[in-house]
C-alpha cells in the first residue's frame, strides 16, 4: 500500500510526461516549449533587421560624400572626415528638432498661463463685486 501511495504521489510530480519516442528527452522537451509558446510568436513582432532610418540616412551620406569629393573641397575627404561632417548634421537636425519640440511646450504653456491669467482676473472682479456689496449692506 506504501509503494501505490508513493507512486501516486511521484506521477502528480512528473511535468513532461515520457513520450519522447526515438529522439532524447531535451530535444522533445525543446520541440514542446515551441509548439507551447507558438501561439503568442504569431503576437509578438519580430526584431527589426538591419539598421534604423537614421543610421541608413547618416550612411549614405556618407557614401555620397566620398564618391562627390567634388562637391565637398577639392582634396579627397577621409572617412573620419565624412564620419564628423555627418554626425556633425545629425547633431544639428536633433538640435533643431528639440528647439522646435520645446517652441510647441512653451506655445502650450503660454497659452495656459495666459487662461489661468484670465480667470484669476474674472474671480477678482467677482471678489471685488461681492465686496462692494457687503460693504453696501452693512
Amino acid at each position: 500500500m506504501q509503494i501505490s501511495e508513493k507512486n501516486k504521489q511521484n506521477c502528480l510530480l512528473v511535468k513532461y510526461h515520457q513520450t519522447t519516442g526515438s529522439h532524447c528527452f531535451s530535444a522533445h522537451l525543446h520541440e514542446y516549449t515551441l509548439m507551447r509558446w507558438m501561439p503568442l510568436r504569431s503576437a509578438i513582432p519580430a526584431k527589426k533587421k538591419g539598421l534604423s532610418d537614421v543610421a541608413q540616412e547618416a550612411l549614405l551620406a556618407m557614401k555620397t560624400m566620398m564618391e562627390d569629393p567634388e562637391a565637398n573641397s577639392d582634396a579627397p575627404i577621409s572617412s573620419s572626415e565624412v564620419e564628423a561632417l555627418v554626425a556633425e548634421k545629425q547633431n544639428s537636425a536633433l538640435l533643431r528638432e528639440e528647439v522646435d519640440t520645446l517652441k510647441k511646450k512653451a506655445e502650450i504653456a503660454d497659452e495656459a498661463l495666459a487662461k489661468i491669467n484670465q480667470q484669476q482676473e474674472e474671480n477678482n472682479l467677482l471678489l471685488r463685486r461681492i465686496l462692494s456689496l457687503s460693504q453696501v449692506n452693512s
